[in-house]
Formats: C-alpha cells, structure tokens, sequence
C-alpha cells in the first residue's frame, strides 16, 4: 500500500477526545488530501492563486529535516511520537508539537515522499474534489507556488472528524512537489481546529523553507 494511502489514525486524539480520530477520505487514493483552513479572509469554495513560497531560508527557532532530495524547517521541539501514536504511520518523517491544555498535540509537522508518475496538477485536481466529500469538508484554498524555482501546490482543507458522538474540527495544510522524475513529495501540516489560527505564521514559515535538494532523476 502506498504510504500516502493508509488511512490517518492517531491514539493520541483517540485517547483525548473521547474516541475521534482523523480518517483519509479516499483510502485508495495515491496521495493525501492537502489543505487547511484559512481562518481570516477565505470564502467557502475554491480560491485559485499563485505565489511564492518564499526565500528560503531556515528562520531561527526552526529545526530542519533533509532526506529524500527535499529539505524543509518545522518547528524546533517538536519531537518524534511514538511509533504506536503516530498520526501518519507510513510517513518517512514525522515529529508532533507539544500538547495543547485540552491534551491534544499543538500540531503534526510529516514529509511523505512516494512514487507517482502523473503530474502534481493532476493530483491536486483530483484530490481538490475528493476533499469535498468528507464530512464538512471545504477546500479553501488550492495555490500554485514557486519553491527554489521549482512548482508546488499548497492545498488547504478544514473538515471534521468524528467517531461515534464525538466530533473533531481539523485544519491540514499540504505542499506537494516534485522531487524526482519518479517521485513526489508530500509536506503536511496537521492541527485541531483551536490551534490554528495562532499557527498561521509558523505555517508560513514551514513554506517558505520547502526546497528540493537533489533531482533523482
């Protein structure tokens, strides 16, 4: 099975609220859902824009990670969960920010490189209309960026999770790009609904950091 196939699951939010857990919304999908919700400013529906990512740099209070022919920044202190309380089992790299008051991790910082042979467009298309089937689900922003001069997509999504009665307001953010003919590579941003808004600059700057170091070929 793919990595970015499997479905999301943590114990982390399953032992904290009351049993909700994230789920992917197509398990038979090559690639995640991206996205987040932006709290000020964006509408309900499709916002299509371009920008850039940024220049680069890996700011202070930032740590890095570098593998796979991609480097990005995430937030210095975030740690690597437990395999068993990992939030995306089959990402290459994973770390989780520290708890919230109501118990629940400040947010996910994961780099999830898979190999896939259609284009980053295509994916981003297909996966702009998957995101609206999940419960809740608004796709607010789909974005085209330029990184180190290389294209890349930043998908944004809230939605709700739920299992049983008890529901979970989510915010994920995902940059996509291609870092080798065979490959593509996956930074996501994951947080509870609350802690969002107060993450918009880190968010940002994880952005602004994301560059391919080596082309695979």
């Amino acid at each position: 099975m793919a990595k970015w196939n499997q479905p999301i699951t943590t114990r982390d939010l399953e032992r904290t609220v009351t049993g909700a857990r994230l789920r992917r919304a197509a398990r038979t999908a090559p690639v995640a859902l991206a996205i987040a919700a932006s709290a000020a400013g964006c509408g309900v529906g499709d916002v299509f824009g371009s920008g850039d990512a940024g220049g680069g740099e890996v700011p202070d209070g930032m740590a890095v990670y570098t593998d796979d022919g991609l480097r990005a920044g995430y937030p210095e202190g975030w740690k690597a969960p437990p395999k068993n309380r990992r939030l995306i089992p089959g990402a290459d790299f994973e770390v989780a920010g520290p708890r919230t008051p109501g118990g629940l991790p400040q947010g996910t910082f994961a780099a999830i490189v898979e190999r896939e042979q259609q284009s980053v467009t295509s994916l981003v298309d297909h996966y702009a209309g998957v995101a609206k089937t999940q419960r809740d689900g608004q796709v607010l922003e789909r974005k085209r960026i330029e990184a180190g001069g290389r294209e890349a997509y930043v998908l944004r999504q809230a939605y709700t999770a739920s299992a049983g009665q008890a529901t979970l307001p989510i915010r994920q953010v995902d940059v996509y790009i291609r870092v080798s003919r065979q490959e593509i590579a996956d930074i996501r941003l994951v947080y509870p609904a609350a802690a969002y808004d107060a993450a918009r600059p880190q968010i940002d700057a994880v952005i602004s950091t994301i560059r391919v170091t080596e082309d695979g070929g």
